[in-house]
């Protein structure tokens, strides 16, 4: 089966280690996934690209103007057609805009798209906009899978159909060092106190202001803690306002976007995810399978994967004064974070495997094309 995934990405976060992990697996898998990596004209090349490049991925490139490009859309459609695509697999708004609304007769190629969450939206904005044209696209194409079934109870997918939804989680693969050696500043940072992980994009959703307050308020009751949050986004200026605010630039890193997160976790104590809104955060996943003690907020996906006080600890989203008493009990106790955190290992090795993902999505492409 040729499969073509098509992309916008920023960074490699959640939606992007996805996208590589499903590509490996189905390559694996004797089929032929290709990575359509979109963007606007003049962008250079693409983190996702270069990594892809790195795992031997085949990627086609499209550059085009922004916004709702029917030329756009129309060369990812005949790339697909002229190389003779079985499937054409969207990860994002974008993806979906430019080729939802091409009506089936005259794209030939069944088209799925998968909603790795959403972005909060201010009423007729732009993002608003765009996540109303979203919305409709999804009523065209011929599959809408979902990494949670709590994602449903979101208003946009009011006017989706049961029949066309699917539910596949989202899966990572075993861990691999990577061959470039950590940031040393990162490291030393670290090494200073009992240091809290956090890792995705600065955006007002993940709640990283909320972390940061939480922090503030551990430290008066006591703690030695720092934080990092490594990631890059719009959020970065409001969230050194509140840093500095706070007097908190001793404690708080933020040393950007960083390939391959995962090597940077063995060097904290505590990750914590402090989302308002989120699909089923790769992050996450990825902290367990390292054994690192977890406490996240109860959005989205997070809580199928989270039992609280079993293998980590959930708080209410925007409850700042939980994130706090959360991450001050497992400062005072080391013993119980590990217990937790041996336990969300062995959870995501048996349940949370890039192959059991994969297999489930060769399921949906195989109804949908049949």
């Amino acid at each position: 089966m040729k499969i073509l995934h098509v992309i916008d990405s920023l960074g490699i976060y959640g939606a992007e280690v996805v996208v590589l992990n499903l590509a490996d697996e189905q390559r694996k898998m004797k089929h032929y996934p290709v990575i359509s990596s979109i963007g606007n004209l003049g962008v250079k090349e693409k983190p996702l690209e270069i990594e892809a490049k790195k795992r031997g991925l085949d990627v086609r490139i499209f550059r085009m103007r922004d916004g709702p490009n029917i030329i756009g859309g129309y060369n990812i459609l005949r790339f697909a057609q002229d190389n003779k695509f079985t499937i054409i697999h969207n990860h994002g708004y974008k993806g979906d805009i430019l080729l939802g609304f091409i009506p089936r007769a005259l794209r030939s190629i069944p088209v799925i798209s998968t909603l790795h969450g959403w972005t909060s939206t201010e009423l007729f904005t732009k993002m608003w906009l765009y996540a109303y044209l979203h919305t409709l696209s999804l009523c065209f194409v011929d599959a809408v899978v979902l990494v949670n079934k709590s994602m449903m109870t979101n208003r946009w997918l009011k006017r989706l159909k049961d029949q066309d939804l699917y539910y596949v989680r989202n899966g990572i693969m075993r861990y691999e060092k990577s061959a470039v050696n950590p940031d040393e500043s990162i490291i030393r940072f670290c090494s200073n106190a009992y240091t809290v992980i956090s890792c995705g994009r600065l955006s007002k959703e993940k709640g990283y202001e909320d972390l940061i307050c939480s922090l503030d308020q551990a430290i008066k009751k006591g703690a030695n803690v720092n934080l990092l949050i490594l990631g890059e986004g719009p959020e970065r200026k409001n969230l050194e306002n509140r840093i500095a605010l706070l007097k908190l630039q001793e404690r708080v890193y933020l040393p950007g976007y960083r390939d391959n997160v995962q090597d940077y976790l063995p060097y904290g104590n505590l990750f914590v995810l402090s989302s308002i809104s989120e699909g089923l955060p790769i992050t996450l996943l990825e902290a367990m399978q390292m054994g690192i003690p977890v406490v996240a907020t109860s959005v989205g996906g997070v809580p199928d994967v989270l039992n609280h006080q079993e293998n980590g600890i959930l708080v209410q989203a925007r409850d700042v004064e939980g994130l706090c008493n959360a991450m001050v009990s497992l400062y005072k106790d080391p013993n119980l974070g590990q217990n937790m955190a041996e336990r969300a290992q062995d959870l995501v090795c048996r349940e949370f495997s890039s192959e059991k993902m994969a297999q489930d999505y060769m399921s949906i492409y195989n109804e949908v094309t049949a």
